[in-house]
């Protein structure tokens, strides 16, 4: 068992024996329907997941900055997902999957994603961890070009941006979105460029008081991602935006779940998420 794999299950031991033995602030039963209105606020948006591969058994992670272009600058987009019972029968078993105590429980199907926040994964599933249920994380697969390239047509720009060479290897994004750990408790990323860290029940805000507050932090890219985003400038919407790291809250209320999200680049707001309807 590789230092990587180790460190990740230390962490989850860690969640799970301080939880609570009920969770009523995050909740995705299949047969839900979420719908958030999102305002970009800048031209381009920021983003970071890190990619897993599970090579006959070993794990590795590589840091992967994004950025999304918004042409409907201070305009309102639709993200719609439905929460579905998770179909497996397509889906290659990810062994950290069943060493880190996950289970996938629920499938996300995006409705509408008029931002294209999603647009890099093939599917998206929510996971939990198998004692207590109370740690979800987002487990998605990436989209990337699966076997022979036909004549005249070129790979998907993620084999580009990725790296990827091996077609019959599953790259996949794992990333936590919610646990419950005293106040100040914190989960890094395989590479520690990702931060969540839970900052208590929200007291300031009156329109999401009693609401859990988590903030996530990812900092800039290291000097070795920085030449790779350089080098596949033309994939990216802005390159040079890449390097910066960037903040995001989350606040989950009880009853509703994920009810607000913003991010903030460089000191200015740069995205809102706002629920508008849960079922």
């Amino acid at each position: 068992m590789n230092k990587l794999m180790i460190q990740t299950i230390l962490i989850l031991i860690w969640t799970t024996s301080i939880g609570w033995a009920e969770n009523d602030y995050f909740n995705p039963k299949p047969g839900s329907k979420w719908t958030y209105i999102i305002e970009a606020k800048t031209a381009v948006i920021a983003g970071y997941y890190e990619v897993l591969t599970d090579n006959f058994g070993s794990l590795s992670a590589s840091p992967m900055h994004f950025s999304i272009q918004n042409n409907k600058l201070n305009l309102q987009h639709n993200l719609t997902m439905n929460v579905i019972n998770p179909d497996l029968t397509k889906f290659k078993p990810f062994l950290p999957l069943s060493k880190l105590n996950f289970s996938i429980i629920a499938e996300l199907i995006i409705e509408q994603d008029s931002l294209g926040l999603f647009e890099s994964f093939e599917r998206v599933f929510i996971a939990s961890t198998i004692n207590q249920m109370n740690m979800y994380s987002l487990v998605c697969t990436i989209k990337h070009t699966r076997g022979k390239i036909p004549s005249g047509e070129s790979p998907h720009p993620n084999d580009l941006a990725l790296g990827i060479n091996d077609k019959d290897i599953d790259y996949y994004v794992i990333r936590p979105l919610f646990f419950i750990l005293r106040r100040g408790g914190r989960l890094n990323s395989p590479t520690r460029s990702d931060h969540l860290t839970y900052h208590g029940i929200e007291t300031k805000n009156p329109q999401l008081r009693s609401a859990m507050k988590f903030v996530r932090e990812v900092v800039g890219a290291n000097s070795d991602e920085k030449e790779r985003i350089m080098k596949y400038s033309w994939i990216y919407d802005n390159s040079a935006s890449l390097a910066k790291g960037f903040k995001e809250y989350y606040w989950f209320a009880k009853g509703k779940g994920l009810v607000k999200v913003t991010q903030v680049c460089d000191g200015q707001e740069t995205m809102t998420w706002t629920l508008k309807e849960s079922q």
